[in-house]
């Protein structure tokens, strides 16, 4: 099953060139990249190995291009690592830093 028809794949190719040049967000520059590959012929194991990524994740970026074009290469919001300390403790901790020298705050200082 033939996805891009010619002129369809000259349109794709130019408006991921497009982006390329102006986007500044390096992850989803990468995203960008994938698709310029696979668009030019090029295997998603091949990409895999050029970008440093899984053949799954250029399979999901891939997937996402074809169902929703460029916009489905845009990231949403990620939370992150949740944090370890309660605000109370980071409160405590920022106090400390900001008030006290590290030998005040118990911490062995070597002094030469």
């Amino acid at each position: 099953m033939k996805l891009y028809t010619h002129e369809n794949l000259e349109q794709r190719l130019a408006e991921i060139h497009r982006l390329l040049k102006t986007e500044t967000n390096v992850r989803l520059y990468q995203r960008y990249h994938v698709i310029r590959l696979h668009l030019r012929g090029y295997s998603d194991r091949d990409i895999a190995e050029i970008e440093n990524l899984t053949e799954r994740t250029i399979g999901t970026y891939i997937k996402k291009y074809r169902k929703q074009g460029v916009a489905g290469l845009k990231m949403g919001h990620s939370p992150g690592v949740p944090h370890r300390l309660t605000p109370g403790q980071e409160e405590q901790v920022r106090a400390i830093v900001l008030n006290q020298t590290p030998s005040e705050a118990g911490l062995k200082t070597a002094k030469n």
